[in-house]
């Protein structure tokens, strides 16, 4: 699996990714037809170095939305043995991935995610914080086979902050901590199955 992932990062950034002669990527923008393949909502498998760390739903119509991280994995990361409350609604689960074409093959269109930033309000043992999860800005990759319709993703983490939301200076919320990865963990999705 670590061979895939490897090979979805350097396919997109280096053989996959070549330009039209007027310039454009073969892609404009995600907001493409409905009748497109990569559009849809579809479930997907989390994994990180290989190993199955979590489920969400992908959904690609005007914006491309994962339903929510795998925060399982990410709480025993950062709060081991902890009892962790997730104090957002649904909606704030939700990581948007803002996409931008950055080129295609005979079989696939690449893209690069633009959002590389995750937040979440958590409650851990009657303490209000906040996580950001920082992605790769140059390594987070998603790619559409327009064969299969099906999406994979690439979202390496190099760090995580965590927030101490009551107990604040100049109205911003004290740093508790900051996880740092070196190398990066790489967090990576795939569709498993369309759904609508």
């Amino acid at each position: 699996m670590k061979k895939i992932i490897t090979m979805l990062i350097c396919t997109a950034m280096l053989t996959g990714c070549t330009k039209g002669e007027d310039g454009d990527s073969g892609m404009s923008n995600v907001n493409a037809p409905s009748d497109m393949p990569y559009n849809g909502a579809f479930e997907i498998n989390w994994t990180v170095d290989g190993q199955a760390v979590g489920t969400s739903t992908l959904e690609v119509m005007y914006t491309a939305n994962i339903l929510s991280l795998p925060h399982d994995w990410l709480h025993q990361q950062l709060f081991p043995g902890q009892q962790v409350t997730l104090l957002s609604d649904d909606i704030a689960w939700i990581w948007a991935l803002h996409l931008s074409p950055t080129g295609y093959s005979d079989d696939n269109n690449y893209f690069a995610i633009e959002n590389t930033h995750y937040e979440q309000f958590v409650s851990v043992g009657g303490q209000r914080l906040t996580y950001d999860v920082c992605f790769s800005q140059r390594r987070s990759t998603a790619i559409c086979n327009r064969v299969t319709g099906f999406w994979t993703g690439v979202a390496p983490i190099d760090s995580i902050v965590i927030r101490d939301e009551d107990n604040r200076v100049d109205h911003r919320p004290v740093v508790v901590s900051v996880k740092r990865y070196s190398p990066a963990v790489v967090l990576a999705f795939n569709t498993t199955k369309r759904t609508r």
